[in-house]
């Protein structure tokens, strides 16, 4: 280990929560739209820069002390997120830069002002201001969250930048309108709640249970006033097949893109699997699209072949516009 390295792995080990917060605040980095192929989940943990080391030494310090407490960071588009440092989504976006990058790049290639996103399982809200800001002052966004942390942050989120045009519903988007029990993950590993008693991810422990209201997303929309939809993500830790159950209207009448999340594992332990999800997205006359590891840009899924992941589904014939820097 250096010197350097020693004495910034000393000073943040002793140095006031408050004053690590500021700093923090003031070492975070701009965030990229970029395609980079092979991105997954630990794609920064090699980075051994300076300024990324003594990032990753701050949101240690954060997650070994388990502190909830919020470090404003900038975003794409000139916005700003308040994110936790110690948790999964902020060691994404604040160490390394880079939170499902491919994905971003496709949005900002594919949203303009006027269009409609909806955010199923908004989290804090990383996407949701993205889209706002894109989609503009004619646009709008309805984010979707059922957690009242999450959703506390999220509204937080929408709230810091100011974004008129967002729409935040309490709720989860489910097959049909009542009641559910969500499972709250436990410190670091924030937006991975899921629907049922349990977090499907058996690596993450259930910190709580909380009761939450079911909606289906047709019904969502039309109380929101939707009269065009374009993109919808949804992200809901195995719960995906039964958003699509509650969206068959929406599907059928505006024929926005998606972009779901599909983990098997995730899958399973809501009764399902990706084949499931497949048979749900061809009967609405959709196709499967997926990031092409070499190549970061997408691609149609080809037959049989393994999804770990986020794709994009959408109606057949769709075809992805190319993205410039630009805009």
């Amino acid at each position: 280990m250096s010197a350097r390295a020693w004495a910034e792995n000393q000073f943040v080990a002793y140095a006031p929560i408050g004053l690590l917060a500021h700093i923090a605040g003031r070492v975070a980095p701009q965030p990229r739209i970029e395609t980079v192929p092979g991105w997954f989940f630990g794609y920064g943990d090699s980075d051994m820069t300076p300024e990324t080391r003594f990032r990753r030494t701050l949101w240690e310090r954060f997650a070994a002390d388990e502190i909830s407490r919020p470090v404003t960071v900038p975003w794409h588009e000139g916005t700003q997120l308040r994110v936790f440092l110690g948790n999964d989504m902020s060691k994404l976006i604040f160490v390394d830069g880079l939170f499902e990058p491919n994905e971003f790049v496709l949005l900002a290639s594919f949203l303009e002002p006027g269009m409609t996103f909806v955010d199923v399982g908004a989290n804090d809200g990383a996407y949701t201001v993205f889209a706002a800001r894109r989609a503009g002052t004619r646009g709008r966004v309805v984010a979707i969250e059922p957690s009242s942390r999450e959703f506390e942050r999220l509204t937080a989120n929408v709230e810091l930048n100011e974004l008129r045009n967002v729409t935040t519903v309490r709720a989860a988007a489910e097959e049909a309108t009542g009641t559910a029990s969500l499972a709250i993950a436990e410190y670091g590993h924030e937006g991975q709640n899921t629907v049922g008693t349990a977090i499907v991810n058996p690596r993450v422990g259930t910190a709580s249970l909380e009761e939450v209201a079911t909606q289906r997303l047709d019904d969502i929309l039309a109380a929101a006033g939707i009269e065009e939809v374009n993109f919808v993500k949804i992200d809901v830790e195995g719960s995906e097949p039964r958003v699509l159950d509650g969206a068959g209207e929406t599907l059928a009448r505006y024929r926005p893109v998606l972009q779901l999340e599909l983990e098997p594992e995730w899958l399973a332990r809501q009764n399902s699997s990706p084949d499931d999800v497949y048979r749900q997205l061809d009967a609405a006359g959709y196709a499967v699209w997926i990031f092409d590891r070499a190549t970061g840009e997408l691609r149609e899924l080809e037959s049989a072949e393994a999804v770990n992941g986020n794709v994009i589904a959408a109606p057949v014939g769709w075809r992805p516009t190319s993205f410039r820097a630009d805009g």
